[in-house]
């Protein structure tokens, strides 16, 4: 069954976007004065959303400091300034250390001149999502865009695969999900859709279950038959 439809996750998998999250939520966190998190800490918050990521990074930092001052943080009202604190970070001039992965762009490139469709689905909030993509070139291969405040739900709920799917008015068999997270496995099994996962994101080496692993996005080429060099579609399966 030919792959008419390649739907990719961004954060980990197009986009390598840590250290940029991690500034955001270490000039977030020193707002608040709380000790920073590492790169490898933070990595390993990404994948629900900002909120999530910043209230993560807020229960990390909470083991360093006394009860009653970690009850005050818990408050509504310091999560609002951590999130304002991180928005503006990420949305400024500073945020400038995300970088696409190698061999993303030329993939995207040779899917799109040999007609198959692209489709992103990410739990980044829309405000974050479009100028990461802007800023990359990334947006322009892509439709439909699905963020984490696009519809009712995000990953791991299929709504986000099957908007795509109805998108382009396509069975699930005719797609393929890539991405680095378990949320990506999820939503795209419950979708009744394969997915390839690349172990070199922020989900680590062992995600259950995926139909496929992929060291490289490149790879994904050759998994679904693709010759970059002659633009020919050998045998998608």
């Amino acid at each position: 069954m030919r792959t008419k439809l390649v739907i990719c996750d961004l954060d980990g998998t197009l986009v390598d976007t840590a250290p940029d999250i991690a500034a955001a939520v270490n000039y977030a966190l020193a707002g608040e004065k709380r000790p920073s998190l590492s790169l490898g800490q933070v990595r390993n918050l990404i994948g629900e959303g900002a909120r999530a990521t910043v209230a993560k990074a807020l229960a990390q930092s909470r083991a360093h400091v006394q009860p009653d001052e970690s009850s005050r943080l818990a408050e509504r009202g310091a999560m609002d300034r951590l999130m304002q604190a991180y928005a503006c970070y990420l949305l400024s001039d500073r945020a400038s250390d995300s970088t696409v992965y190698h061999g993303v762009s030329s993939t995207l490139a040779a899917l799109h001149a040999a007609g198959v469709k692209l489709a992103l689905i990410t739990n980044k909030e829309e405000r974050f999502a479009y100028p990461l993509l802007k800023a990359h070139g990334l947006q322009r291969w892509f439709d439909p865009i699905v963020c984490g405040d696009t519809l009712a739900a995000r990953k791991p709920d299929p709504i986000v695969v099957q908007h795509c799917l109805e998108r382009h008015q396509l069975r699930p068999e005719h797609a393929v999900v890539v991405g680095d997270s378990g949320f990506d496995v999820a939503a795209a099994h419950a979708a009744g859709v394969r997915c390839l996962y690349v172990d070199y994101g922020y989900g680590g080496p062992n995600v259950p279950a995926p139909d496929a692993q992929l060291h490289a996005f490149a790879e994904l080429l050759d998994h679904l038959g693709f010759d970059e060099q002659t633009h020919h579609v050998r045998s998608f399966t």
